[in-house]
């Protein structure tokens, strides 16, 4: 039987970005497609739900009343995946997940190269570059202003925000209409699940590369209207 390796998922799925310019290149790409400068990747949690798991007692069971690990992604401007990691257990935040991610320990210790704060276009604001995500506990995290009390410019911030963020949710989207397992309850063990979403990751970034126009065509009209 054919396995693939931890290796050589990493090899398929690249790796994350660790230099100056590669960072460049994803902002430039989300400043070009999604109006939006200054930013290095939308990310979010997806729940891969399963079969209850033996033994798991209720570290599975996830605020959706499923039993689920969690691959969290982070995408770049083009419906790539830029980090995954699967595996968590369902009852995990998304934000909890982060913060025991390599990719959280990578960033934190200035392994990956971010380039430093640098001025808006048009603007004299110097502001760092950072990700979307639904809770921002960091410097380098955005998230929408408070939909209470909003003027113009807050409103346009956060419709240009969260069409940038929606390329995380189009990935997954991407994923669960070519890869309809995802679609239901997985009924594998739990290291399998987690190989089985491995797959699907490598074969989607293997998909938009080799193939994106056809792959991504019916997701990238819903995400511009």
């Amino acid at each position: 039987m054919f396995r693939l390796t931890v290796t050589q998922f990493d090899l398929i799925l690249e790796k994350v970005p660790n230099t100056s310019n590669e960072w460049l290149k994803i902002a430039a790409d989300y400043h070009s497609k999604w109006n939006f400068p200054n930013f290095i990747g939308a990310l979010d949690g997806k729940h891969i739900i399963m079969r209850c798991p033996r033994n798991s007692s209720s570290l599975n069971f996830n605020y959706k009343h499923s039993f689920s690990i969690v691959l969290l992604g982070l995408a770049d401007a083009n419906y790539r995946l830029l980090y995954i990691d699967v595996g968590t257990k369902g009852r995990i935040s998304d934000g909890g997940i982060f913060n025991r991610s390599s990719l959280y320990s990578a960033i934190e210790n200035n392994l990956l190269n971010i380039p430093p704060s640098t001025l808006l276009p048009g603007s004299d604001i110097k502001t760092p570059y950072t990700i979307i995500a639904d809770d921002a506990l960091k410097t380098y995290i955005m998230k929408p202003y408070s939909f209470r009390g909003q003027d113009i410019g807050q409103r346009v911030f956060n419709y240009r925000l969260s069409r940038a963020r929606r390329m995380i949710e189009s990935v997954f989207g991407l994923m669960s209409t070519k890869f309809r397992v995802l679609r239901s309850i997985i009924e594998l063990s739990e290291a399998n699940v987690k190989t089985c979403v491995l797959a699907i990751c490598a074969l989607h970034n293997f998909l938009v590369a080799s193939n994106e126009n056809s792959y991504t065509e019916s997701i990238a009209i819903r995400h511009q209207c």
